[in-house]
């Protein structure tokens, strides 16, 4: 996602892909070179569990991120 996206958009775009199984495609602000895709699994106030995706479709592991760094 986007730097310049307000927080309460990225909060809806996970929360959408959270009730929807849908994949999101989100970057870092700590590694803003790499993306991570995957499949909401869990959304809390401050952070996201990511059933993270290989080659947009198979399931590779799970993965947290902080809200906040995204």
């Amino acid at each position: 996602m986007s730097k310049e996206q307000s927080k309460s958009k990225i909060r809806r775009k996970l929360a959408h892909s959270l009730d929807g199984q849908i994949p999101v495609r989100l970057t870092r602000s700590v590694a803003p070179d790499e993306r991570e895709e995957g499949i909401v699994s869990k959304l809390g106030e401050d952070w996201v569990l990511l059933v993270k995706l290989r080659d947009r479709a198979y399931f590779n592991g799970y993965m947290i991120l902080r809200i906040a760094d995204l």
